[in-house]
């Protein structure tokens, strides 16, 4: 057996699978448990297993992680210490209740997702880190940011300076506390989003910026907007001249809207 499928699709009755499994087969290397109410330790987890993702109720703690494995996501309600992670994950996705020290991330992290209540600081960042998604009650410094970063989502607690932001950065979305000024925007920027505290100059805005969205406190000029922008929302505070929006599809304003034709 190379796979292990557990899920739960109808209404929840009192024939839900909640059964010790048992030995695990050494050669399995894919585990999914999703929406279904199985919250069993699963023993030593088989030396092979390249995927493990855990949700709904599970709360078990995992054990040593095998050392092939790749890609781990955990259901909201784990709460309990990964111990060292593997130098193979590549993917790591953890649920809103985990906030435990994670330890040094591996070399080959590229995404890397925390839930609602971790506030821990992390080790370095992986160079190889592309996608980074931080939760609401996340506050510990990220700096410096990985070179290969092309997404980074970050909650509403986070205020934090950044430091540079990394030259591919292409996504860029920032929670209702950060206020820091954030240097010279990456050349690839397609799409940046700022919370209710945000008030500074942005500088220049990349070419290929395609959405911006600022939030209530921000009035400050905007520059030439880019040709290709599809999509403006400005705070309730803006009052600002837009100047010429060549090409843009659509300004939204909190509680209202208007379309600018192309």
């Amino acid at each position: 057996m190379l796979h292990l499928f557990l899920e739960q699709k109808r209404q929840v009755d009192s024939g839900d699978f909640n059964k010790p499994l048992g030995a695990l087969p050494a050669s399995l290397t894919y585990i999914k448990v999703v929406g279904c109410y199985f919250d069993q330790a699963l023993g030593p987890l088989p030396p092979a297993l390249v995927h493990l993702a855990v949700d709904s109720a599970f709360t078990r703690a995992l054990g040593p992680l095998p050392p092939m494995l790749r890609t781990l996501s955990l259901g909201r309600l784990l709460d309990h210490s990964l111990g060292v992670l593997p130098t193979a994950l590549m993917h790591l996705k953890l649920g809103a209740a985990f906030n435990q020290p994670l330890g040094a991330l591996p070399p080959k992290l590229t995404v890397l997702s925390l839930g609602k209540d971790f506030n821990r600081p992390l080790r370095p960042l992986p160079p190889s880190l592309a996608e980074l998604r931080i939760g609401a009650c996340f506050d510990q410094p990220l700096a410096p940011l990985p070179p290969a970063l092309v997404e980074l989502h970050v909650g509403d607690a986070f205020s934090t300076a950044l430091g540079p932001l990394p030259a591919g950065l292409a996504h860029l979305t920032l929670g209702n506390a950060f206020s820091r000024a954030l240097g010279p925007l990456p050349a690839g920027l397609r799409s940046l989003s700022l919370g209710n505290a945000f008030d500074r100059a942005l500088g220049p805005l990349p070419a290929g910026l395609g959405s911006l969205s600022l939030g209530d406190a921000f009035d400050r000029a905007l520059g030439p907007l880019p040709v290709g922008l599809a999509s403006v929302e400005l705070g309730l505070a803006f009052s600002q001249p837009l100047g010429h929006v060549p090409r843009l599809c659509y300004v939204r304003r909190r509680h209202c809207a208007w379309a600018v034709a192309t």
